[in-house]
């Protein structure tokens, strides 16, 4: 799904957000590790934009890469459309994925429910800020079999 960066999609509040301002959501944390902030009120749609981003930042990489992904401004639980997504995502790209949820209890539950679903499929934790997030990526990259000598202990 090619969009233009012009182009906008609109978030369950019907805020509109331009494909340009949501990519620029996605960088580059460290090496191999790419980080997505996800947005308040996302949808599926957002997010898939979201994460193709992150796959092409991840395939410019040197190696595996792994996944960060802050949650701290999120406000809305997915929903199936945005599950299917998540799953696919988790599933297709990224060596293990590190989620640093909102401070609200309701979201870290919620969070834990969606990681135990994701769990099946690929490496997934849960930290309490990006370092611990990054750093977890980290021994994820390392004990790599695809990892370069510079990721290894």
């Amino acid at each position: 799904m090619t969009k233009d960066d012009s182009e906008t999609i609109v978030d369950r509040t019907g805020h509109a957000w331009s494909v340009a301002e949501l990519e620029a959501r996605v960088s580059l944390y460290e090496p191999n590790i790419v980080m997505i902030r996800e947005v308040p009120n996302t949808t599926a749609e957002i997010f898939a934009v979201m994460v193709e981003k992150a796959r092409e930042l991840g395939a410019s990489q040197d190696g595996p890469f792994g996944v960060l992904m802050d949650l701290t401004e999120a406000t809305a639980r997915p929903d199936s459309d945005m599950m299917r997504v998540i799953m696919a995502a988790t599933e297709s790209m990224g060596v293990h994925w590190a989620a640093v949820p909102p401070g609200s209890l309701m979201f870290k539950t919620l969070l834990k429910f969606v990681t135990q679903r994701v769990a099946r499929l690929k490496n997934n934790s849960i930290h309490t800020n990006r370092e611990e997030a990054a750093a977890r990526i980290r021994q994820a990259l390392a004990a790599h079999p695809g990892a370069r000598a510079s990721l290894r202990p």
